[in-house]
């Protein structure tokens, strides 16, 4: 009679209706003339630091300024920033309000930090706008986990 090695099929878990959604938002800026300001290269992320309670708040704005009381009660968890980019958890059922609450909220960024001493190299520091913009969405963490 043959032996079956059982150890390995024993601990596979297969998740096949998972409760979670996550979301790879990042964080778009343009100053007043229209240009899209770039701090993919570390010399210009130094002025501007986003922090976990600015990704709350800037979230949260968005969910309350279109979805008013209904929003504000989403549970979301942030999980992960890089200054520019986050990664996002949210129950599954909330995902399309989540989307749509992102897709048209934009901000000046003035309204979220403190920018009066940002660098020299920007004449109108006060009219900076912003949107928040998904990069990468996935009902698995393995799906935006390489997103920051």
């Amino acid at each position: 009679m043959e032996q079956k090695d059982t150890t390995e099929s024993q601990w596979r878990v297969n998740i096949k209706n998972p409760e979670w959604y996550y979301f790879g938002l990042e964080l778009k800026l343009i100053n007043d003339k229209g240009i899209l300001l770039n701090f993919n290269d570390n010399n210009n992320q130094d002025f501007i630091k986003l922090d976990l309670i600015s990704w709350k708040k800037l979230i949260l704005n968005s969910l309350i300024s279109m979805n008013g009381i209904l929003g504000e009660s989403l549970k979301f968890d942030i999980l992960d920033i890089n200054n520019f980019k986050s990664i996002i958890r949210l129950n599954k059922f909330d995902k399309l309000l989540f989307i749509q609450s992102l897709q048209s909220f934009n901000f000046n960024l003035s309204d979220i930090i403190n920018i009066d001493n940002l660098n020299s190299n920007s004449n109108s520091n006060s009219n900076i706008v912003g949107s928040i913009i998904i990069g990468s969405k996935s009902q698995y963490l393995t799906g935006v986990a390489t997103y920051l």
